[in-house]
């Protein structure tokens, strides 16, 4: 978006690659990467797109190698609809646990349908009914739960991860890594994610794998 606009959009895609055989990534080369390093992919990626130092935040891991790469690792950003991921870890956890079932009602409605509508359709409502139930009511309550799920302490976090729904690259590939380590202890997180947007975003040019993701739209109307 021009930065005269006075409307910005951000669409801001969030996946895990699913069980990728690394020979099988290795003998498909791109000519956007190959005998680049991740810091020349990068800026030929912001050059093109015009992205600078303060208006974008991204981060990669691998799930075979265990390297990641980020690109303002620490910078909180306005995560949209991703923090629906890890909002639905805490919850599906407790299924896990056995403390609650997918037929448990929460405000009204069954766990299961809160997932599949937080995740795969992205419903805003569904989702603070979930928060809501995490927190007690208090959103830093909720804040504080989802705190050690992204690699922190509750007490000695930043005091911006307690506004709004910022995250920083680094928080959201840690949450990522313990979704697709300990995928058991969150169930039916990665199937909803699997179906969200089937067609769009990673999906949209990658039909080699599967891919389990979560995008997130934020409209800012302030003048730029």
């Amino acid at each position: 978006a021009g930065m005269d606009c006075h409307k910005r959009e951000i669409l801001e895609p969030l996946c895990v690659l699913l069980s990728p055989a690394p020979a099988a990534l290795a003998k498909d080369g791109d000519p956007r990467f190959d005998g680049k390093t991740w810091e020349e992919v990068v800026e030929d990626f912001n050059a093109r797109l015009g992205i600078g130092e303060r208006n974008a935040a991204y981060g990669y891991r691998n799930t075979v190698t265990g390297e990641e790469h980020f690109f303002n690792a620490d910078q909180y950003m306005v995560s949209a609809s991703m923090y629906k991921v890890p909002l639905n870890m805490i919850v599906a956890e407790k299924v896990y646990e056995g403390d609650i079932s997918f037929d448990t009602l929460i405000g009204g409605l069954s766990y299961r349908q809160l997932q599949e509508g937080s995740i795969i359709h992205s419903d805003n409502d569904f989702a603070r009914v979930l928060w809501m139930y995490v927190g007690s009511g208090v959103y830093r309550s909720y804040r504080r739960v989802i705190a050690p799920l992204m690699g922190e302490d509750a007490d000695t976090v930043d005091p911006q991860f307690y506004v709004n729904n910022y995250f920083t690259p680094r928080q959201m590939i840690h949450c990522l890594n313990e979704l697709y380590t300990n995928a058991e202890r969150y169930p039916g997180v990665i199937e909803c994610m699997k179906q969200a947007e089937p067609t769009e975003y990673f999906r949209r040019s990658e039909n080699r794998y599967e891919i389990a993701h979560k995008h997130g739209f934020w409209e800012d109307a302030t003048p730029h």
